[in-house]
């Protein structure tokens, strides 16, 4: 295309859009409402895949994070799990209880491993945990917790 056509083209889409815009304003208000809607529609719609995004990578850290949590907790070997203890005599598990080591579930009843501050392991029906040291029982569920902002 030569320079004086390109020339002549401006000329003409210039002189076409000033006739336009004087004998339609409300058309090319509407198109250009339009053209807008369409481009907010468009922003929002990004910014809610970013944001979608950013909260499938926060939950996927999340869960990475727990389950690495739980991989440190290993499984207490059966051995270490004393049948006698705590003594019948020990009224206060609170202060003596560590930590929920671990929840079990086994012939439709479930069950709570203990780590005792003494170092021991023990195995007791829920119901009797929930009873005994309800604190501890509470902060091993919250550790399982994780919230999506």
């Amino acid at each position: 295309m030569q320079p004086g056509n390109m020339n002549l083209i401006c000329k003409l889409f210039v002189f076409y859009r000033l006739i336009l815009f004087r004998s339609c304003p409300d058309i090319l208000k509407q198109y250009w409402e339009k053209v807008a809607a369409k481009k907010v529609a468009k922003d929002s719609e990004e910014k809610l895949r970013k944001k979608n995004r950013v909260l499938l990578k926060k939950e996927r850290n999340l869960e990475r994070k727990r389950k690495d949590d739980l991989d440190e907790a290993s499984e207490p070997d059966t051995a270490l799990i004393k049948i006698d203890y705590p003594p019948p005599d020990l009224v206060d598990w609170n202060s003596s209880v560590d930590k929920v080591f671990r929840l079990v579930q086994n012939e439709n009843a479930l069950w709570a491993i203990l780590q005792w501050k003494e170092g021991h392991l023990t195995c007791h029906p829920i119901e009797v945990v929930s009873s005994k040291c309800p604190q501890q029982l509470i902060e091993h569920y919250e550790k399982l917790l994780f919230y999506l902002e």
